[in-house]
């Protein structure tokens, strides 16, 4: 089993974690905005505390997870950010982006959720991989 650096996994996952925030507003809050003004989502400015602690709870638990996995696999390969960050696409966002559109009216933003999470991935991976060295 690989030895965990504890202090570059805390500091890659921060660094994941606010990339994260920054990202999501980004996409989210500003690119994919009025894609959320239909009646299927809850209007932003309802929000309550248990929504806003839902997101944080959110982004800490990926981006522990993000840098976990990619502590598990490390390879020290040239463009592994860029790998990590294009499997990681496939499994987080690819396929929970199809299952969002299976059961939920969510219409031509799944093809959004796909190409801004692809990129947002990729940027993820890079700097997890920039951040993160193993012992």
């Amino acid at each position: 089993m690989k030895k965990l650096n504890v202090s570059r996994f805390l500091l890659a996952s921060l660094v994941v974690c606010v990339a994260v925030f920054v990202l999501e507003g980004l996409i989210h809050g500003w690119l994919l905005h009025d894609f959320y003004r239909n009646p299927l989502w809850r209007p932003c400015d309802t929000w309550i505390f248990r929504q806003y602690a839902s997101l944080v709870a959110s982004a800490v638990v990926f981006a522990l997870s993000f840098t976990w996995i990619f502590h598990f696999g490390y390879e020290g390969r040239k463009l592994e950010g860029l790998r990590y960050g294009f499997y990681m696409w496939l499994l987080a966002t690819v396929t929970v982006t199809f299952m969002w559109y299976a059961v939920q009216p969510v219409g031509w933003v799944a093809v959004w959720w796909i190409v801004t999470g692809f990129f947002k991935m990729l940027i993820l991976g890079l700097l997890v991989a920039a951040v993160y060295k193993p012992r």
